[in-house]
């Protein structure tokens, strides 16, 4: 439902002041992870071997100073629903990193429903209990996807009259189950449905 899209708009919103991690490669161990990092904010080569040990110190140093520098350090991490619970733990550990006053970095951890499931189990106890923010979105109702319909149309530069039929757009939301990326398929299906038919507007026939 466009989780991604609002962490891409998160991203260029506060860029000014803000050094961002995006991770979005589930496989990762927790190993990997921290490198990773470490190549995302330009500390580190790809191909460099570091101890765990010397990967967070030189993480905590670079953190600490663009904390110095009013600037925020984020980690994102996408798909989190596939990590497992050894690589969820490292991200508590990370979320230790601090003053005596504030948390040195903020972490995002974005995924799919399943993703409630997992912080559900008892071994990450902890790490549920340091999420100060927890936010859901919801599929689309039939109004709302019938807004983005018009609002994708209007984006691609369509200015004539209502392109999708009302009952189009209601059986688009039943099939969709109002979920964004499918409306976008069943939309574009039916789009090029009607072009090779030669039909100026799309009914629910088609």
């Amino acid at each position: 439902t466009g989780k991604t899209t609002l962490l891409n708009f998160l991203m260029e919103k506060t860029k000014g002041n803000t050094n961002f991690a995006y991770i979005f490669n589930p496989a990762l161990d927790f190993g990997d992870l921290l490198h990773t990092l470490l190549v995302k904010f330009n500390l580190a080569t790809v191909d460099e071997k570091l101890s765990k040990t010397k990967t967070m110190h030189r993480l905590n140093s670079f953190v600490m100073d663009e904390f110095g520098k009013d600037r925020n350090t984020v980690i994102i991490v996408d798909e989190a629903q596939y990590l497992d619970v050894k690589t969820l733990e490292g991200l508590r550990l990370l979320s230790n990193l601090e003053t005596r006053k504030e948390k040195l970095i903020q972490i995002i951890i974005s995924g799919q429903p399943e993703l409630t499931t997992t912080l559900g189990d008892k071994k990450l106890v902890q790490l549920a209990q340091r999420i100060g923010l927890r936010c859901q979105t919801k599929p689309l109702t039939e109004k709302e996807s019938h807004e983005y319909i018009e609002h994708r149309l209007k984006a691609a530069g369509y200015k004539g009259p209502q392109l999708f039929a009302n009952k189009a757009t209601k059986m688009i939301w039943a099939h969709s189950e109002g979920i964004p990326r499918t409306i976008n398929i069943i939309c574009d299906h039916a789009l090029l449905t009607g072009y090779s038919k030669d039909i100026k507007r799309i009914d629910s026939s088609i």
